[in-house]
């Protein structure tokens, strides 16, 4: 019989402190080494700025393949090998402490079900979807949360889903050091269970609770339990015990693992043909997206995920190589200004010259090409949530004058970035000359860059855009990392007026109210200049060269539902 875990699990030893920031965008084209740094103050960069790129091939739109009436499901087994270059996509298999947005990466999901999770509908809509749940929804009164199971969903060991394997799952999710703000929320102690019927009390109300445990996976705590409690070994594919259409037959660590699809899978008799055809995935890490695409096109991969801008443009004008299709990440890049720690930037109408003097459209070239959008505003345009027109009108005339006027005319300011972002860095440092301003561009790996984003003062601006990006483009993630309660200093808002609309709007009561409220709160911004939107980038994926794959159906690839694969 189950127990009831009410105590806490034990916290990581180790906080992800950069997926806790989403560090910088770094576009999947740049290739380069990030520059060796010590922790010693930066030293001055005489590096040329690169001028705007222009896009070296032009793209050639593909004809999406004409919609079948029915989907053709193979009689004879299929196996379907992907690459990718996402982290994660070869690793442990302990899904509830990976990080929120690199959770429902989708070798994961293969072997197990989500709570609730963002997908592409039967209609072609996009929405919070569950396949083991009947009902989900917080009370009227907003003091409850309820889950309520659909009866016979098993476990890959032939065990049912319970309320209990909820409950553990969710509360050892939030005892990630990353989680554990926003699982505040939820009282697991008093949470209750009856029959297919659990209920979790809610400390506080978040409009955005949807998001907070978005493609949190549900595990076995029995089975856990009985092969090693808190000792349990997630490195152990022969452990994987999950209710998802695959069991985990083969690990090899940092290189593949393949997937068999379960003769006992509660769902096969009622699953859409659309879910779960190949017999066999097997899905193959790569460090170089490069290798990765002459695998693919040498027959060993059948589909290939997270390929560089040059690669996508040379399938999208290919047809021998397949289908190269690009899903929006849900994350647009800001550009944020430290305006509590850099004296100078406290100057509003500095900001506002900063935000007309930058030329988004040439960053968004040389940034990402192809893979790269001119955003609407602070939130990327696929999400619910987007509003037009909240982005800065470019004139740098205008700009110059106003930076002469206000006697700032040859100041110079810090920049640190890392080598994914520095592209975009050179050329907005050669735009901010052109204003008047310079910049003193310094370029350092990830984690270098991490110590000086932590200190006040060390850096006047950073491109902000998480690379394992929120998938229901929800704007608390991004913002989240841009309230008084973030350790990143660069990216800290202080005042009472930005942190009173982000709270406000996250704990919206309706999704049209938390629409209305990021309205206001992107005015805001345009009225103060907090942040500069730059681009809304793009993810690709590449299949069918082989003739194997006919279609993957997901929603962006860093969640791609690995299930919805058609063959044929």
């Amino acid at each position: 019989m189950k127990k009831y875990l009410a105590l806490l699990l034990a916290m990581a030893m180790c906080i992800g402190l950069f997926a806790a920031c989403g560090g910088s965008s770094a576009p999947a084209s740049a290739e380069a080494p990030a520059a060796e740094a010590s922790a010693e103050a930066p030293a001055a960069n005489d590096a040329a700025p690169a001028a705007p790129a222009e896009p070296a091939v032009e793209v050639v739109e593909q004809e999406a393949p004409p919609a079948e009436e029915e989907i053709a499901v193979p009689t004879e087994p299929v196996t379907v090998t992907i690459g990718s270059t996402y982290p994660r996509f070869v690793g442990v298999f302990d899904m509830m402490q990976i990080a929120n947005d690199q959770l429902a990466l989708p070798a994961g999901y293969l072997a197990f079900d989500t709570l609730i999770r963002m997908d592409v509908l039967d209609d072609g809509t996009e929405d919070y979807y569950s396949d083991i749940l009947e009902d989900y929804y917080v009370t009227d009164d907003q003091k409850n949360l309820v889950f309520v199971l659909k009866p016979g969903v098993t476990f890959s060991n032939g065990e049912e889903m319970d309320g209990y394997d909820i409950i553990w799952s969710l509360q050892r999710k939030g005892s990630h050091p990353r989680l554990m703000g926003d699982y505040q929320m939820f009282d697991f102690e008093n949470a209750t269970v009856d029959g297919y019927t659990t209920t979790i009390p809610l400390n506080s109300y978040r409009g955005d609770w949807r998001v907070i445990i978005e493609a949190a996976v549900v595990m076995n705590v029995d089975w856990i339990n009985e092969h090693g409690g808190d000792a349990f070994d997630y490195t152990d594919p022969t452990l994987v015990c999950g209710s998802g259409p695959y069991q985990v037959t083969e690990y090899v660590a940092d290189d593949h693992v393949t997937y068999e699809k379960r003769d006992d899978w509660w769902q096969k008799d009622t699953a859409s043909a659309a879910v779960a055809q190949p017999q066999t995935i097997i899905t193959k890490s790569y460090a170089d997206a490069s290798t990765m695409l002459v695998d693919y096109q040498n027959g060993v991969l059948d589909a290939v995920m997270g390929i560089s801008e040059t690669q996508y443009t040379q399938i999208q004008n290919d047809p021998s190589l397949g289908t190269a299709a690009a899903k929006s990440s849900k994350s647009v890049v800001e550009l944020i200004l430290d305006v509590d720690n850099t004296p100078e930037l406290s100057d509003v109408e500095l900001r506002k010259a900063i935000a007309m003097g930058t030329n988004i459209d040439d960053l968004v070239i040389v940034g990402y090409g192809a893979l790269g959008v001119r955003p609407v505003g602070m939130f990327a345009a696929s999400s619910q949530f987007a509003s037009e027109g909240y982005t800065f009108d470019y004139d740098p005339e205008a700009a110059a004058a106003k930076v002469k006027e206000l006697g700032y005319e040859g100041l110079t300011l810090p920049f640190i970035c890392d080598a994914g972002t520095a592209p975009m860095a050179e050329v907005w440092q050669e735009q901010m000359r052109g204003i008047g301003i310079n910049i003193d561009l310094q370029v350092y790996d990830v984690m270098t860059c991490i110590q000086y984003w932590l200190q006040p003062g060390a850096t006047a601006f950073q491109f902000q855009g998480s690379d394992n990006a929120n998938v229901p483009g929800d704007p608390s993630t991004l913002l989240n990392n841009m309230c008084e309660t973030t350790d990143l200093a660069c990216m800290r808002k202080v005042g009472p007026e930005w942190n009173d609309i982000v709270v406000r709007a996250r704990n919206g009561a309706t999704t049209e109210e938390r629409r209305e409220i990021y309205k206001e709160l992107q005015q805001y911004n345009l009225d103060n200049v907090y942040c500069v939107p730059v681009v809304e980038w793009l993810t690709a994926y590449a299949y069918g060269a082989d003739g194997v794959v006919k279609d993957m159906i997901m929603v962006a690839p860093e969640s791609c539902n690995l299930r919805r694969i058609l063959v044929g």
